[in-house]
């Protein structure tokens, strides 16, 4: 065997191994950073051409796992459910799923916002809510870019700082109207690729339609023109039949 197809081989088993240790060790809930190495690892152990599918297989697994794992965590302290997230924040972030990735961190900073009532020091800042905001709004996840726009505006204080120098300032006031005005941006985004998506599903069903009524047609001329031939090839029968007295 070549040496080329014996590392090819090779690399597959080793593929193969990683990936079943990563479920295994999905399945027994070592939700860690080895965890995270050994999927790190995965992903770089290929070629480029296999990426892809590498990922695609990654995220399917992990998605198969995520609901039965934070059904586990429900019944658990907050900082176990916190730990929880956090691990496929990260785990989501590596196969590449970004939507997922940012929607969790979501749900990460609404469990910690809840939390803070009895521990102060959870508090999620303005600031962290505008972050996601902003890496969602990026990513083009418009819906939990506005979750996070209104998460952020309870954040914003509503008294009015004095500076050093005794001036009255609001900054309040402009990181309200900077939020609003990404917000409004992420409203007209997504009613854009709405509006888009309804009119490609249109067009989508019109050619579908257009294609049914051509084949019709195609189907109705082709029987007509048979028909037609048909009765052509009777006609002419018959005629020699008539003059050679077969028939009357």
């Amino acid at each position: 065997m070549p040496a080329r197809n014996r590392m090819e081989e090779d690399a597959t088993s080793v593929f193969a191994e990683q990936l079943s240790l990563f479920r295994s060790w999905l399945s027994l809930r070592r939700l860690n950073d080895p965890t995270l190495e050994l999927l790190q690892s995965i992903l770089v152990s290929g070629d480029v051409v296999s990426l892809d599918a590498t990922c695609s297989a990654l995220r399917t697994l992990l998605r198969n796992e995520i609901s039965a794992v934070l059904e586990e965590a429900s019944t658990k302290p907050a900082e176990e459910k916190f730990r929880v997230l956090s691990f496929f924040v990260c785990a989501f972030a590596l196969a590449g799923d970004a939507e997922r990735c940012l929607a969790l961190r979501y749900e990460a900073l609404l469990l910690r916002q809840d939390a803070c009532t009895k521990s102060p020091w959870l508090e999620v800042s303005y600031d962290e809510w505008m972050t996601l905001a902003q890496d969602s709004f990026d990513n083009g996840f418009y819906s939990i870019t506005n979750k996070c726009y209104d998460s952020a505006f309870s954040c914003i204080p509503s008294t009015v700082a004095v500076d050093p120098k005794g001036n009255l300032c609001q900054p309040q006031k402009s990181d309200h109207e900077k939020a609003q005005r990404l917000r409004d941006a992420a409203v007209a985004l997504s009613a854009s690729h709405s509006v888009q998506a309804q009119t490609s599903k249109y067009l989508r069903k019109k050619k579908v339609q257009q294609q049914i009524r051509h084949e019709e047609f195609s189907s109705d001329n082709g029987s007509t023109a048979s028909n037609q031939f048909r009765k052509g090839i009777n006609r002419r029968n018959m005629l020699k039949l008539r003059k050679f007295n077969f028939v009357q």
